[in-house]
């Protein structure tokens, strides 16, 4: 599981809320880059960033600060709040932003979510605000009738596979998560699922990882010194290595040779080659579990479920290791292109041989 620290802009400033509200709005820090360092030396790989005054005004507000942190910290960058049209989109991915949070826009702009989908796939999230089990736009403060899991149903149908989830009631209080909603939300979609909000402590981050949620953002909990972000990132790392002890040995093997280790994906249909992909313990261990390809993104660190061009996932046939329990081929079904760029296969160039090696 993967603990993202926050980092909530208003007015310049980074701030914690009180149960989503603004005007509950406290400063944690006048300096957005100083702090996003403070996470970055405690071990921090990813940073959560939310731009409130933007996701009120539907416009980005702190664009330039986002793009200073990205400049001078090492560290990959989510960022959302009033992400509203594919210009802004494309403006942070061009910028480095690693993924692009879009919030408001799956309830008021379902279209515009699609088309983002289609585009950057992965690195597309949606966020999904909530009260009393009710989605809300507009950073929480527009209620509307669309219950949030219905919701969720729905951004997975367009091809989202990462769902940041925010009971607004517990964001910003220290009173732990809603683990029960939560775990109705993972069990309704496939989709990824990020806690955010209410996280107090180790045991909410041990709960969440045993209901199999993706991750977690913590910010109040860090910013009060509830929370030690060092130790949190020790312990869900080791709590998720923990979990994928229990391969089949002739995988196992595979696995105490190198952290990350070469499937080819070949279809069942006509032994095509689809792609090349690096797994980790993780990653198949949610393969055997789901029946799903799973794979490890070295840009991103992190698990992700294999889809085609169109979102279908790949079925799992046949797992085989070879000879020296240094690869792995994975027959599949596939419904679609292998390869975002639309191409049945990944490997699509061909490189031309010397005269006379043909």
């Amino acid at each position: 599981m993967i603990i993202l620290p926050a980092i909530y802009l208003h007015h310049g400033k980074c701030v914690r809320l009180l149960h989503g509200g603004l005007s509950s709005a406290q400063v944690v820090s006048d300096d957005p880059v100083a702090l996003a360092l403070q996470f970055a030396n405690q071990g921090a790989e990813w940073v959560h960033i939310v731009d409130l005054d933007g996701s009120v005004l539907g416009e980005p507000v702190h664009a330039a600060q986002v793009l200073e942190l990205l400049q001078r910290v090492p560290v990959h960058v989510e960022v959302g709040g009033g992400i509203r049209d594919m210009e802004m989109v494309e403006a942070y991915l061009g910028a480095g932003v690693s993924q692009v949070i879009l919030g408001s826009a799956a309830l008021n702009d379902p279209e515009f979510v699609q088309e983002a989908v289609r585009s950057y796939g992965q690195k597309i999230i949606v966020s999904i605000d909530a009260r009393f089990g009710k989605a809300a736009a507009d950073g929480g403060s527009d209620q509307s009738e669309v219950d949030c899991i219905e919701l969720a149903r729905r951004v997975e149908q367009m091809g989202v596979q990462n769902i940041i989830f925010t009971d607004v009631s517990q964001h910003g209080g220290n009173e732990g998560p809603n683990f029960v909603l939560l775990d109705n939300l993972n069990q309704a979609v496939r989709c990824n699922i990020i806690a955010n909000g209410g996280v107090s402590s180790l045991l909410d981050l041990i709960a969440l990882h045993d209901l199999g949620l993706y991750g977690a953002v913590a910010g109040t909990a860090l910013y009060s010194g509830v929370l030690d972000l060092r130790t949190a990132l020790a312990a869900c790392h080791q709590i998720s290595k923990d979990k994928t002890q229990g391969l089949p040995d002739v995988i196992d093997r595979c696995f105490r040779k190198a952290e990350l280790v070469p499937a080819v994906l070949q279809s069942g249909t006509n032994g095509q080659v689809l792609a090349l992909k690096m797994m980790n313990r993780e990653a198949m261990q949610r393969t055997l579990q789901t029946g799903e390809v799973w794979t490890y993104s070295r840009s991103r660190r992190s698990v992700w479920r294999k889809l085609t061009a169109e979102s279908h996932p790949m079925t799992v046939q046949e797992i085989r290791v070879d000879c020296g329990s240094a690869s792995f081929l994975i027959t599949v079904s596939a419904e679609g292109a292998a390869c975002h760029t639309g191409s049945a296969s990944c490997f699509v160039t061909q490189v031309g041989l010397p005269h006379g090696n043909r």
